[in-house]
């Protein structure tokens, strides 16, 4: 699920609307059977709609959140990345999955960094540049990764060290061996 909230059609999600009067603030509320002008604490609050929310404002968070997936690996099945939202979700009520939240919060952040353990360099390829910066990290203190340490654990077992080395050095420099875990989630 994505935040939106829809209590009477009064989401919090702000989202542009038509220029001036012609758009949906201000509306006719079908829901709750009222003209309303929602104040958005803005200079021209006929411009924007500040409780825009259900699934209109749910729909767009997760399926940009799928694109950004698709961005970085376009050969991820429609499965992988339903897997992907699906356990890099942040986890929302007493069981997992509920009637409320389904499997939780869609979290782009987690879903993206799932699909690039071991891209140290955060430039989309694993290659020689990768080793040389888990090198840098593990052997000589060198600088975190950016934006997550988690992108130099190439083994997904939520560390980065001489495993990982080991991983890149044989798949990039050798050819040999498997290329680091894909989807991973340790977080």
């Amino acid at each position: 699920m994505a935040p939106s909230g829809n209590v009477c059609l009064r989401g919090d999600v702000w989202t542009l609307d038509q220029m001036s009067t012609t758009g949906f603030n201000p509306n006719v509320d079908s829901l709750c059977g009222s003209s309303i002008t929602w104040n958005c604490s803005s200079p021209n609050d006929f411009d924007y709609d500040c409780h825009f929310g259900g699934t209109s404002a749910a729909c767009p968070v997760v399926s940009g959140t799928a694109s950004l997936l698709l961005s970085r690996d376009s050969m991820l099945t429609s499965d992988q990345v339903y897997d992907i939202l699906r356990y890099s979700a942040v986890p929302l009520g007493v069981t997992v999955p509920n009637d409320t939240f389904g499997y939780g919060r869609v979290d782009a952040f987690r879903a993206v960094l799932s699909i690039s353990h071991g891209d140290a360099n955060n430039d989309g390829a694993i290659e020689i540049g990768d080793l040389t910066a888990i090198v840098d990290y593990v052997l000589l203190n060198g600088p975190d990764f950016f934006p997550s340490h988690l992108l130099g654990d190439c083994t997904c077992d939520g560390l980065v060290d001489i495993s990982d080395i080991q991983l890149l050095v044989d798949y990039v420099m050798l050819g040999i061996g498997d290329p680091p875990v894909k989807p991973c989630y340790e977080f």
